[in-house]
């Protein structure tokens, strides 16, 4: 019987300490979501890729640190942008495509027209949750 105890108890303790990716959670990739096609076309319409260019992978996850952003991220395809490792982020306030949306680090800024959320009130930055897990996601 004790065995048993013992069991469950650390299978609870286990289930505990993965809380499943909910809003709060900062440290796993659970929250990710695949971005809904239509927002990635509206980011993708204003990609500056010489010859065009695409995105891969593309992960929105929702911040807690604002009320209504989703940080989405994507691995970037095109003339100038070979191998892996050219992750894009932008911040949007609504996942239909149709709010706003803002280039939020340095591949954004460069190879989209959107303007640099870096610079508006929000002053989005890297350092913003929901950034990095959209990253990791974006990145495989």
């Amino acid at each position: 019987m004790r065995n048993a105890t013992t069991i469950l108890v650390a299978l609870i303790v286990a289930g505990c300490s993965n809380s499943g990716g909910g809003e709060g959670d900062r440290t796993t990739n659970n929250r990710c979501q695949p971005a809904p096609a239509v927002l990635v076309n509206a980011i993708s319409s204003s990609l500056t890729i010489t010859g065009g260019g695409s995105m891969r992978s593309a992960n929105a996850v929702k911040s807690a640190d604002f009320e209504k952003v989703w940080f989405v991220s994507a691995d970037l395809e095109g003339s100038g942008l070979e191998g892996g490792g050219d992750i894009a982020t932008w911040a949007t306030n609504d996942l239909t495509g149709s709010g706003s949306i803002f280039a939020v680090d340095a591949v954004a800024n460069e190879f989209s027209q959107w303007a640099d959320g870096r610079t508006t009130d929000a002053r989005f930055s890297l350092s913003d949750d929901g950034v990095q897990a959209s990253r990791d996601c974006a990145a495989g």
